[in-house]
């Protein structure tokens, strides 16, 4: 009985540990293998973050996505809010705003700030977004 006891708990205590190993040996390495291109206006928020109000897709409506550089060479410096950009992700996190991981970035055409649907700018400066 003792044996069968300490059997059981070496598996507890054994199968976390298993469980919280990796197979990614990479961590640059995106989270899914199917990557997809995001299009919209790019924004700068008040507390720093970069934003992307991605266009409305069927019926998929504008949504605004906080944007994080997956590593050093995925610059924002040179935007400015309502530029047009064009986003590669694995992977967009569902909240509001969304968030993603950037891959790659691409500076479609330049844009003003009144390009971007008021209707959005007026939810993210409700939540302290922007002003």
């Amino acid at each position: 009985m003792k044996k069968i006891i300490a059997l059981c708990l070496a598996l507890a205590l054994a199968l976390p540990i298993i469980g919280c190993t990796s197979d990614q040996d990479n961590e640059n390495t995106p989270p899914s293998t199917e990557k997809w291109y995001i299009e919209g206006f790019y924004l700068k928020c008040d507390n720093g973050a970069d934003m992307i109000i991605a266009d409305p897709v069927g019926a998929n409506p504008a949504y605004p996505c906080t944007m994080q550089p997956n590593d050093d060479t995925i610059l924002f410096t040179d935007l400015t809010d309502g530029d047009r950009i064009k986003i590669e992700v694995y992977l967009v996190e569902e909240a509001y705003p969304a968030q993603t991981t950037v891959y790659s970035i691409e500076k479609i055409s330049d844009g003003e700030r009144a390009d971007i649907p008021s209707d959005i700018i007026s939810s993210l400066s409700e939540l302290g977004w922007v002003n």
